[in-house]
């Protein structure tokens, strides 16, 4: 196949127009947060940015900036990144980023496996992000069963990657001044989502999807009331209109 062209951006990009992204990217991987699962080290941007991507049917992925300095650091990112994409369909995997300079010291690969696990649990495919230095001289192949995405400002990737960070100074319409640009080798929509339209993109209005989102609502994981308005965000009416219809379709039978 040939490689995607994927950009990831934060609140640093500000306001992004995703329809006119949409026509430029074949993905887009969006900040949740960095840190300690707290409110105020999410990503200002996540909800919204998330949320078009969705309206839209661009695939998009999700990364957390680590600061992790003891296991008990790393659970708590753990919990941040699964109270951010919970009930989120994800055609790129979630990313822990690795680059915090002070962690180097205390760096222990366990920790970010036990991560890993958790979030593949949950039904998300977990990957790592890191510059060519931390890949070698920190990380090593001890994380290598998780999908590597790797940062090197270069006109060559002197490691292997699934996919390769090779500049902070992107262009792309819809975004106003820089964007991080990036190489994907491996067609990782088709891999975790079996069938997601690469060309064109799969709309968020298609049927089954609706009501396999409608009835993980039913099941109840999405929460109730606000919770569950926040957890659909754009996807809120057409899901909750699939509930309803359930549910009274039921209430006779």
């Amino acid at each position: 196949m040939m490689a995607l062209k994927v950009i990831d951006i934060s609140y640093a990009q500000g306001k992004v127009d995703f329809e006119a992204v949409r026509e430029n990217v074949d993905g887009v991987i969006i900040r949740c947060g960095y840190g300690d699962d707290i409110t105020d080290q999410d990503d200002a941007w996540w909800e919204r940015n998330a949320s078009e991507c969705e309206r839209l049917g661009i695939p998009y992925g999700a990364y957390l900036y680590s600061y992790a300095m003891s296991q008990r650091q790393a659970e708590s990112e753990t919990n941040h990144i699964l109270r951010l994409i919970r009930g989120r369909k994800l055609a790129y995997p979630v990313y822990i980023d690795l680059e915090y300079e002070p962690m180097r010291q205390v760096f222990r690969p366990e920790w970010f496996i036990e991560m890993g696990e958790k979030i593949e649990k949950s039904g998300y495919w977990f990957g790592i992000y890191a510059n060519l230095d931390w890949f070698r001289s920190v990380i090593g192949n001890r994380l290598d069963r998780f999908t590597r995405w790797a940062a090197q400002y270069n006109d060559t990737l002197d490691t292997y990657a699934d996919m390769w960070q090779y500049t902070n100074k992107g262009r792309v319409e819809g975004i106003y001044g820089d964007c991080d640009m990036n190489i994907c080798y491996r067609n990782l929509p088709d891999e975790i989502r079996p069938g997601w339209k690469m060309n064109g993109h799969l709309s968020y209005t298609d049927e089954a999807w609706i009501l396999e989102t409608a009835m993980d609502v039913i099941r109840g994981n999405y929460g109730n009331g606000e919770e569950r308005r926040k957890a659909l965000g754009s996807r809120y009416e057409v899901v909750q209109r699939k509930v309803n219809e359930i549910m009274e379709k039921n209430s006779f039978d």
